[in-house]
């Protein structure tokens, strides 16, 4: 599974700080489970859904469908038993003690219980597609033998080896390999009278999991709804229902995924330095950065110089706790100023979504009056208005719920768990503004609609509409920028426009 040692460094700190739960599940954790597993189903089933048509096709989308909801669940699982060890006989853990524990139950979900998964998506994927050709076959090759592989057989799929039975016996239904973890057991086809068919059926091994009581080719799924991770208190059922508010991409190249960039590190801050100056930008100074800060610039204003050339002022750094912005572009002396403090402190957080929203707060406004209201230990008007402002979001939630409209995540480079990567955008953003300043005229757009906006930052006004997206372009490409937009950044990049 790709998730580095940093990535679960996070994961661990954010679930001591209460940032992730079973109700906040980090898209990269989901993910990096669902593209392991789905690796295994394609393996095994022989190519990706776009090598395939037909039924094959559909099948292999079913399963596809399936792993990703089996992938949310289980993150769901090993966050839940995961933040079950912050406290210990009542008492919070020490980080240290918490981290140690934590990680010994990550590497259980995502090494030990992964392992067996994936085996299992491998051997699902290679019989289902053995299950169409079944099908397709069995007028010709209208037996099925039941064969178990390697010497130790497991007591599951003992009883079961050799069993010869028509293609179409119900027996397949519940007894097709896998018939559990890490099976690989095969079912062959052969015309009638190759062998002799059984009689004296098998009965199901009582060892046997009834989430492997069925035909991944018949049922087109890899992993069963009655799997313990689908086991939801009743209060999750919807939560469940809706994958846990995790998206299935379509297809397997998402818009979430960013572009990819050649680029060369820069080993000192001077040399990071001195190659800016040489893509454009008359003076520099990036002082206070670390190395993942100044490479994060240097490959953004190499990028931009590379497709469109460059002229700034300067580009320089500064430090302002008070200040909200995290960098800020001047048009009348055209420079970009990063602010450290804010850089420093970027965390990643996952927009929520409408229904996650409306969870919160009603488990907000259930716990004032469950145990605040009324109680005169604490100042009731202060109570009472919480609970008016916490009802008033709770009512514009239900109408976004209502109308379907769905929360945007702030910014572009909010949709980075790297700090490194977002100051990357961020740096994007700003060019943006030089280039809607200096090269496309500060007019352009100035009619443009908060709806279409990519983020909540780009409803702000125009020149932010355009920063967002000029940002969004440069690290995930052209999928979803409206037109017009596109038409002026292809401008730019084509010489078309003059600096």
């Amino acid at each position: 599974m790709e998730f580095e040692e940093k990535q679960i460094e996070a994961l661990i700190e954010g679930i001591y700080s209460g940032e992730i739960t079973e109700y906040n599940i980090p898209d990269r954790l989901y993910f990096a489970i669902a593209d392991h597993l789905k690796s295994a189903l394609y393996k095994g089933f022989g190519g990706v859904p776009s090598d395939f048509v037909g039924t094959d096709f559909a099948l292999l989308e079913e399963l596809r469908t399936n792993i990703y909801m089996f992938s949310a669940a289980k993150s769901y699982t090993e966050l839940k038993a995961m933040t079950s060890l912050l406290t210990v006989d009542d008492k919070v853990r020490s980080f240290s003690d918490f981290k140690k524990v934590c990680r010994d139950t990550f590497d259980v979900y995502n090494v030990d219980y992964l392992q067996s998964e994936y085996n299992t998506a491998l051997a699902s994927g290679d019989m289902a597609v053995k299950w169409d050709s079944i099908q397709r076959d069995k007028a010709i090759l209208p037996v099925l033998r039941y064969q178990t592989t390697g010497g130790d057989v497991c007591p599951i799929c003992k009883p079961l080896d050799n069993t010869t039975l028509p293609a179409d016996d119900k027996f397949w239904k519940t007894r097709y390999p896998p018939n559990h973890f890490n099976c690989y057991c095969l079912v062959t086809s052969h015309e009638e009278g190759d062998y002799p068919i059984t009689t004296d059926i098998p009965q199901m091994p009582p060892l046997q999991q009834d989430i492997f009581k069925m035909n991944v080719g018949v049922d087109k799924y890899v992993f069963s709804p009655e799997h313990p991770y689908f086991d939801v208190s009743p209060k999750d059922k919807k939560y469940a229902e809706n994958n846990f508010d995790l998206p299935i991409p379509k297809t397997d190249s998402p818009l979430s995924e960013p572009k990819q960039v050649s680029f060369k590190p820069a080993k000192t801050l001077k040399e990071a330095e001195k190659r800016i100056t040489g893509n454009g930008v008359k003076s520099v100074s990036l002082k206070g950065m670390n190395e993942g800060q100044y490479n994060a610039v240097l490959q953004a204003v190499e990028d931009e110089f590379n497709v469109a050339g460059l002229n700034l002022q300067a580009i320089e750094t500064y430090n302002s706790k008070r200040d909200i912005a995290r960098a800020k572009y001047n048009p009348n002396n055209n420079s970009i100023h990063i602010n450290l403090a804010k850089i420093n402190e970027y965390k990643y957080k996952k927009t929520p979504t409408n229904e996650e929203l409306k969870r919160d707060i009603e488990i907000q406004i259930n716990n004032l009056k469950d145990n605040f209201l009324g109680n005169r230990s604490y100042n009731q008007s202060a109570i009472i208005k919480a609970l008016r402002t916490y009802n008033k979001i709770l009512d514009e939630v239900n109408r976004n719920i209502e109308n379907n409209v769905q929360l945007k995540v702030w910014a572009v480079s909010n949709t980075f768990e790297d700090s490194n990567i977002s100051l990357n955008a961020t740096v994007h953003h700003e060019i943006g503004h030089n280039r809607h300043f200096k090269s496309i005229g500060k007019e352009k757009f100035k009619n443009y609609e908060k709806a279409k906006s990519i983020t909540a930052y780009g409803e702000t006004d125009h020149y932010e509409y355009f920063a967002e997206w000029y940002a969004q372009y440069r690290m995930y490409g052209e999928k979803g920028v409206p037109t017009e937009v596109l038409t002026a950044i292809k401008n730019l990049d084509n010489g078309n426009t003059t600096m």
